[in-house]
């Protein structure tokens, strides 16, 4: 297994709880996703960065603009993911940021969208930054 992922989700029935559940230590399982990022640039209170992806079928490349109000990035799978049942469109997953207050005051913030692809219905995702910061640049 990879270093620890920058940023964690899940699609479909994705919730905060069903994030805290996932085992980095491990591939991911069933709808999880794990994003490692690989380059990041900071444009103007944007962070426009490149990495990759791991989830039930694979490996894919990710490219992406994160800002303080959503999230923007595309997946595309590799050859060997797609042959295991990844999408051979690209995914487009499109987010806006929110933030949650628990019960002991503790604010978490994350993303949550709509992940598209040609001529399919767009699915749900939730996602969030492993070690819950926000990056520098959107403080």
């Amino acid at each position: 297994m990879e270093d620890y992922p920058e940023f964690i989700g899940a699609w479909k029935e994705a919730s905060l709880s069903s994030l805290e559940m996932i085992d980095t230590s491990k591939d991911p399982k069933y709808n999880a996703f794990f994003i490692f990022l690989e380059s990041q640039i900071d444009k103007k209170g944007k962070l426009i960065f490149k990495g990759r992806g791991r989830d039930r079928f694979g490996k894919s490349k990710i490219e992406g603009t994160l800002t303080n109000l959503g999230i923007e990035f595309t997946k595309k799978y590799d050859r060997e993911a797609i042959q295991k049942g990844g999408a051979k469109e690209i995914l487009n997953y499109n987010g806006v940021r929110e933030n949650y207050m628990d019960a002991t005051n503790t604010l978490t913030s994350f993303y949550s969208g709509l992940i598209t692809r040609e001529n399919h219905l767009p699915i749900n995702f939730i996602m969030q930054s492993f070690f819950d910061q926000t990056p520098k640049v959107l403080k």
